[in-house]
């Protein structure tokens, strides 16, 4: 080869040789370490951080490279003061916003991170971290359509994070997208079936749609998968209240408390504990106290606002409902608020806040039942019996919604309508106790006296411990002439706690019938002292009186009789005759 084309080849390769060797950009040399800490060789990131810094200064992508390495590292105020510095050296540096947004989240410094994730997501579109520690930061400040949004993006860009799904189903599920909130917790599961989180929020979404039992199994598993994470022991406490298990529920609560003594739920839920409890003060304590931790958990506010109303304390409930009603608009807060002016007998402002609340939820079979009543204390009984038809029309399946039916449509006097819904419900709820007994009523109202017995009997043998079925059963007895049976079946029904005048004015009935003038003074003197008597009780007790020979009490009852009924001509003869 000819030595000038030898040394052609020599000059080219030296200068190929000499391009290879140029030093490395600052930004190659940056993206070097974050690549490192990516892969998770924090000590070689971190040296690699180190000989930049030595030769650079303060340059704002390193100090926010330095800032991400002791985010990995969990050390996340260093993170945090790195990430700041950063900033302050270039406000447009992306890497050390995320940073930031993520360390002001790990930190509890929830008010900041608002505006730091919202920087963060802005800068970097198209990076998964920024949005997922956006939505956790919504998320513990209990902003759920902004943490839906945010959980979105982040399971767009970052499909196979588990985080990103269960933080959107709990989103969902606060929000009240019951489907949403299931698909979302179920791929969080099947993405990592070991995270307790994932269980967690598909326990938590069961909840939230009202179905305890549905709730048991995933909270059981968020146990189990890991027994010191609080908020598992939480949704399995409030899925054993839900169940009623009290006691079990108690222990998980306590146990969540133990573990997390900042966290509200726990408090939430040992505060729901005594509500179903009726333990008004200790609840108040409880609900108090997780609303001092968490302002923002209007769940604790309004049990907190029922427990007042339960306990009579009328007005403080009122206040606090008011203002969740002003403050939410839902309508499970305007039935609260409904409920609360109900007890109040403040009927006529009860009753369009009812109807409110079923315009958003119409198929609410109890809030028409207390509907019906605001109607009855407002004395609208039109429209307390439709509302009474409307409760039966949603919740036929629930006898007690039959029962209120019937004995509403006897309190109105339409007694041939309250029989053809008692049959109506004996064929839909067969040997009920509720049903029966109803029917049992409606019987003896519409003097069937034999078919008034067999039912009767049937609710005293479902109900055997119940005032009501031996009661009206006497009262068929007493009419069929059945005096001796009738006698058992009073006072029966007095041992069961029949205390009212009738009862007792029956079974003196009964006695005198059989001439055991002794035995029904005492009856019908229980019955003329109670209160709102029957006229004729004061002269049955006249009649039994005279009987026995102290005419001077027979004519007391006698003229007693005359002044509660006077237009009564046999009470004003047998006092004139006593005389």
């Amino acid at each position: 080869m000819r030595p000038h084309i030898l040394l052609a080849i020599a000059t080219l390769l030296l200068t190929s040789a000499h391009a290879s060797a140029e030093p490395r950009t600052l930004e190659e040399e940056i993206e070097t370490a974050l690549q490192l800490l990516q892969d998770g060789q924090l000590d070689q990131a971190e040296a690699a951080l180190r000989a930049l810094d030595d030769t650079t200064g303060d340059v704002p992508a390193i100090v926010a490279a330095r800032s991400a390495l002791e985010a990995a590292r969990s050390r996340w105020n260093d993170a945090l003061r790195l990430a700041t510095e950063a900033i302050d050296l270039n406000d447009d540096t992306p890497l050390a916003w995320a940073v930031r947004c993520r360390a002001e989240v790990a930190t509890g410094r929830h008010q900041n991170a608002t505006a730091s994730c919202l920087r963060a997501t802005e800068l970097r579109p198209e990076d998964p971290e920024p949005a997922g520690a956006a939505c956790a930061n919504a998320l513990a400040l209990w902003r759920f359509s902004s943490a839906a949004r945010l959980c979105e993006r982040a399971t767009r860009l970052q499909p196979h994070n588990p985080r990103h799904h269960w933080r959107l189903g709990i989103s969902l599920a606060r929000r009240g997208d019951h489907a949403g909130a299931r698909t979302a917790c179920d791929t969080a599961v099947s993405l990592d079936a070991r995270d307790p989180m994932g269980h967690y929020c598909q326990g938590t979404a069961a909840l939230e749609r009202n179905d305890p039992a549905a709730a048991l199994e995933p909270c059981r598993r968020a146990v189990d998968t890991q027994d010191d994470h609080a908020l598992a022991h939480y949704c399995l406490g409030m899925a054993l209240l839900g169940t009623g298990n009290p006691d079990d529920a108690r222990r998980h609560c306590d146990r969540t408390t133990t573990l997390a003594p900042d966290e509200a739920l726990g408090h939430y839920c040992i505060g729901r504990i005594a509500r179903h409890e009726q333990r008004w003060d200790d609840a108040t304590r409880a609900l108090q106290h997780a609303l001092a931790l968490n302002d923002a958990l209007h769940e604790a506010r309004g049990s907190l606002g029922d427990v007042h109303t339960r306990a009579g304390r009328h007005g403080e409930g009122e206040t606090i409902l008011r203002e969740l009603v002003e403050r939410e608009g839902t309508p499970d807060r305007i039935a609260q608020l409904a409920h609360n002016l109900l007890l109040q007998r403040r009927h006529a402002e009860a009753i369009p806040l009812w109807e409110q609340a079923l315009q958003q939820n119409p198929s609410e079979a109890g809030w028409h039942n207390n509907l019906a009543h605001a109607h009855l204390g407002a004395g609208n009984t039109t429209e307390y019996i439709a509302s009474l038809r409307r409760a039966v029309e949603h919740a036929e399946e629930d006898p007690r919604m039959h029962q209120n039916l019937i004995l509403g449509l006897l309190r109105a006097r339409l007694v041939d309508d309250a029989l053809d819904a008692a049959n109506n419900a004996a064929a839909l709820h067969p040997r009920h106790p509720l049903t029966s007994t109803a029917r049992c009523q409606t019987l003896v109202r519409t003097q069937n006296w034999d078919d008034a017995i067999a039912e009767c009997s049937l609710a005293a043998s479902l109900q055997p411990a119940h005032p009501d079925p031996p009661r009206y059963l006497g009262i068929a007895q007493l009419q069929r002439g059945d005096n001796a049976a009738a006698t058992l079946t009073l006072q029966a029904a007095i041992h069961n706690g029949a205390d009212d005048p009738h009862t007792w004015m029956n079974l003196g009935n009964a006695l005198l019938r059989q001439d055991r003038h002794d035995d029904a003074i005492p009856a019908l003197q229980n019955a003329t002292t109670r209160p709102n008597p029957p006229a004729v009780a004061h002269y049955m007790l006249g009649s039994a009186l005279e009987a026995t020979g102290d005419r001077r009490a027979a004519r007391a009852a006698y003229c007693a009789a005359r002044d509660a009924s006077p237009d009564d001509e046999r009470f004003q003869q047998a006092c004139d005759r006593s005389r």
